[in-house]
């Protein structure tokens, strides 16, 4: 009887481990593939991917450098969340063929970007359009439209270091997206944009978030 228990608890253990080294496995090809597809937009790098058994998929040491940009953007981690690990591995597979999940949170933990080359936000209207202004130039005062590079500079800034956290929803009525983002010398910003159902997915298979 404690053979056949021992013999019990060591499958569960041994099937435990393939599931966590199948998902790492999945998370690798994912991000691959968005390095190869982006290739010609930007360079990206980490060194390492881990998966846990809540369903999180961990990239250490993330840089981004968008040529569009013209400077990196260090991330100490970046986090996808799932609703445990075999939704993981249901989704991931998915997501690379370009279909969102139901529900999926991105986390940032310890961005760094240095102020130089073009401003984040105007980077961000080349995909999102001229409208991303608007939100983002909440924090302006007096003649400024906006809080850009040389404003933080003259406030003594001379990088940006940030935590995020962006999360998606699927719903019948809509697609919700919050975006939590805590930049130290400047102040929190939460943004809510919602979309119709299926839209966001649309748009992003079109590389088109303008409209």
């Amino acid at each position: 009887m404690i053979r056949k228990l021992g013999s019990i608890v060591m499958l569960l253990f041994l099937l435990a481990l393939c599931l966590k080294g199948y998902a790492t496995y999945l998370a690798f090809q994912f991000v691959e593939q968005v390095k190869h597809e982006q290739q010609s937009n930007m360079s990206l790098s980490y060194s390492w991917v881990s998966v846990d058994y809540k369903g999180q998929v961990h990239f250490q040491d993330v840089v981004v450098m968008p040529f569009g940009l013209k400077r990196p953007i260090n991330i100490d981690e970046l986090s996808l969340s799932f609703d445990g690990v075999l939704s993981l591995i249901n989704e991931l597979p998915e997501l690379q063929r370009g279909h969102l999940p139901s529900k999926v949170t991105a986390s940032i933990q310890g961005l760094n970007m240095p102020l130089r080359g073009r401003g984040l936000d105007e980077w961000l209207a080349l995909f999102a359009g001229e409208k991303i202004h608007v939100p983002l130039g909440l924090h302006a005062c007096g003649k400024r439209s906006r809080v850009d590079f040389d404003a933080l500079q003259a406030m003594g800034i001379d990088e940006i270091r940030a935590t995020a956290q962006i999360k998606y929803l699927e719903s019948s009525s809509g697609d919700d997206i919050t975006l939590a983002l805590d930049i130290d010398q400047v102040g929190v910003f939460d943004l809510q944009s919602t979309w119709t159902a299926g839209g966001l997915e649309k748009a992003l298979r079109k590389r088109d978030l303008a409209n």
